[in-house]
């Protein structure tokens, strides 16, 4: 009785870690303001859940991180092509690819246990939701500055018209 309890007192305290590594993911997302600083970040946390991981962003053309290279391999390219529309977690073998409309991930290690892949399943539906959001955030930051850009240069364009227009 007491090694069921030592044994659920340990799992317990193994998925609040893995659960505080959610959240502190979700954290260093929001000061990221970059795409690869969103794939660093990314990568950062599936190191800390001991995953091996690559990242693919579906941006206007599409963008592949692997957690050790800049590139994928062509076969892993292709597993991207063919399951990123499978739905929100599609696992083979020891593998398993989460999608969401803007990004897909790959994790290239997933354990045997179904209690350890199902916890793995949870808290990978969550970062892809986190990824997005942050992904979207960024995509508006951008297009925000470049109106910004626009308006300043066409603001200062107006000004030196003007000036010159009052000096003739």
């Amino acid at each position: 009785n007491l090694q069921i309890t030592e044994k659920v007192a340990e799992e317990s305290m193994k998925l609040a870690a893995e659960y505080g590594n959610v959240m502190e993911c979700f954290k260093s997302m929001f000061h990221v303001n970059s795409i690869s600083e969103l794939a660093k970040t990314f990568f950062n946390s599936m190191d800390r859940f001991g995953l091996k991981s690559s990242l693919m962003i579906n941006d206007e053309e599409r963008h592949f991180f692997d957690y050790q290279h800049d590139r994928i391999s062509p076969i892993e390219h292709s597993v991207y092509e063919k399951l990123h529309n499978q739905g929100r977690l599609y696992q083979f073998g020891k593998r398993m690819i989460v999608n969401d409309l803007h990004l897909s991930f790959i994790i290239k290690n997933m354990p045997d246990g179904e209690a350890d892949a199902g916890h793995i399943r949870d808290y990978c539906a969550a970062l892809i939701e986190g990824l997005s959001a942050r992904y979207i955030a960024i995509k508006k930051q951008s297009a925000l500055a470049k109106v910004v850009k626009k308006l300043s240069d066409s603001i200062t364009t107006l000004e030196s018209g003007l000036h010159l227009h009052s000096q003739a």
